[in-house]
């Protein structure tokens, strides 16, 4: 009979501290599912959704490590997460993959500029 403290109860799962969270999903929904349709999701969807979202990221993280560890490399980087995606068959995704990846560098560009420039180096 296996432990019932060994394994994570229903409620909590292993992923909820590391992943976004409901309200991250909610905001993705009703991006796509506006108020307005008069359509909602319900809390079992939602869950549903947020299981496959885990699990996709999971699959495409697995094969994006295997990748870079057979190129002996340390960091998994872009190019491998998009090795990744057209190895799994999910390269419809790439383009867009990319798109958000150069959009995020940018903010990083812009934040990072921006705390520089708020910064006093006076001594």
């Amino acid at each position: 009979m296996k432990d019932a403290a060994a394994s994570p109860s229903p409620a909590v799962r292993p992923y909820s501290l590391t992943l976004p969270g409901i309200a991250t999903v909610q905001k993705i929904i009703t991006e796509i599912l506006p108020p307005s349709s008069g359509q909602t999701f319900s809390k079992d969807a939602r869950d549903l959704l947020m299981e496959c979202c885990v699990e996709f990221i999971t699959l495409i993280s697995s094969e994006a490590n295997d990748i870079s560890e057979k190129e002996a490399k340390k960091t998994i980087a872009c190019e491998h997460v998009e090795k990744a995606l057209r190895e799994l068959g999910f390269a419809d995704y790439i383009p867009d993959v990319l798109a958000v990846a150069e959009d995020h560098k940018e903010q990083l560009k812009v934040c990072f500029t921006t705390f520089l420039c708020s910064r006093s180096w006076v001594n």
